[in-house]
């Protein structure tokens, strides 16, 4: 192990590069987003000639979380317990741990920048190609940042838990969301609304855009993938894959 940086209080949920590979952010149970300046350095190898593959960032902290998931509970012990059962499948062998190529690069030992402004844990990440950074989180909202600034600049609300996000990677004014709440949203930035949305009538836990974004594939809890055009930022269903 080559570094080891006291990186956020509790499970690290996300951590993504910048597309020019500049920054790394990071975000999760603590609900701090935490970005980190990237630089390159000389690889180092082992006697037998061969390089190490993997640097560690440590975070503080690995609280259990083992309820289930009991649908006929209500009231606050209820979400406790989904909360958990979220949490729990989304917690690895080592979740305390970020794991990343030792060749590549070396990151700065504190961040450039903080973001504070979620009230739960921070879900997902995602990056523009001009530093703009989304987040999605526990609290039931996306946040919109950029690098040049602490300040968080929109927020985006939802209805449930937001488990996943990823900016148009062709437009950037656009980006799409998947919740708990079991829709999938294209949402515009500049107006601050959502263009278009479906029902899954399951839960999403994963979605992603086709590099030119005239697609999108979402994921669901239940294990199907729903494929949808997304030519002109609307939802078109194409194909199903249970």
């Amino acid at each position: 192990m080559n570094q080891e940086i006291q990186a956020h209080n509790g499970s690290i949920w996300s951590i993504r590069f910048s597309p020019d590979g500049r920054y790394l952010a990071s975000a999760g149970e603590d609900c701090v987003i935490h970005v980190w300046e990237v630089s390159e350095f000389e690889r180092k190898r082992e006697e037998n000639g061969l390089c190490n593959p993997l640097v560690a960032m440590a975070c503080n902290g690995s609280p259990e979380t083992t309820l289930a998931l009991a649908s006929s509970l209500d009231g606050s012990n209820r979400e406790k317990k989904r909360r958990a059962r979220f949490l729990e499948g989304r917690r690895s062998v080592s979740s305390d741990r970020l794991m990343v190529p030792e060749h590549v690069f070396a990151l700065s030992e504190k961040p450039i920048r903080t973001f504070v402004g979620h009230s739960e844990d921070v879900l997902d990440l995602c990056w523009s190609k001009s530093q703009y950074l989304l987040s999605s989180s526990m609290d039931k909202t996306v946040k919109l940042w950029h690098i040049s600034s602490a300040s968080c600049l929109k927020t985006f609300s939802h209805s449930d838990y937001v488990t996943c996000i990823q900016f148009n990677p062709v437009d950037d004014r656009y980006f799409i969301s998947g919740s708990l709440d079991e829709k999938v949203r294209i949402w515009s930035i500049q107006n601050r609304e959502i263009v278009d949305w479906k029902d899954l009538h399951e839960m999403v836990t994963a979605a992603c855009y086709t590099p030119d974004g005239q697609s999108a594939l979402i994921g669901s809890h239940k294990g199907s993938c729903h494929i949808y055009d997304t030519s002109d930022n609307k939802l078109l269903q194409k194909k199903q894959i249970d």
